[in-house]
């Protein structure tokens, strides 16, 4: 019986240091660049890149230039992209309680575009809209 009680403890220790806690958060952001009036913007397609940190004692976070490091790794995905839109930028931050070890994970997606600088085309839009 000792043998099934000592398993059992060990058992329960073994779960609580293993367990953990994560947390996710996000934003939403129309564009990464300016993009300039009268510019026809054009989508290249989808996006997603992660980048994540792992640490003992201390939580890790990410710097500004890392941030920028993510948004031209999206950039470089899509040929000739220019700007990132409608996308989205989710940290998700995990802690082990009893073992002080933290893990973030940074994700970005949406879709890139490029941008050409000059008159819009509008009547091709106006007459693939129905509109009358």
């Amino acid at each position: 019986m000792n043998k099934n009680k000592l398993k059992l403890l060990s058992l329960m220790l073994s779960m609580i240091v293993v367990t953990g806690c994560s947390t996710t958060q996000g934003s939403f952001n129309e564009k990464s660049h300016f993009s300039y009036p009268n510019s026809n913007v054009k989508a290249l397609g989808a996006f997603k890149v992660t980048k994540s940190r792992t640490s003992f004692l201390i939580p890790p976070s990410f710097t500004r230039e890392e941030e920028l490091e993510l948004m031209n790794e999206a950039l470089n995905q899509k040929s000739g992209a220019d700007l990132l839109v409608n996308y989205t930028v989710n940290t998700k931050f995990t802690r082990i309680p009893i073992i002080p070890f933290y893990t973030v994970e940074v994700t970005m997606e949406g879709t890139a575009a490029s941008m050409k600088v000059g008159t819009q085309k509008l009547r091709p839009l106006i007459d693939g809209s129905n509109y009358q």
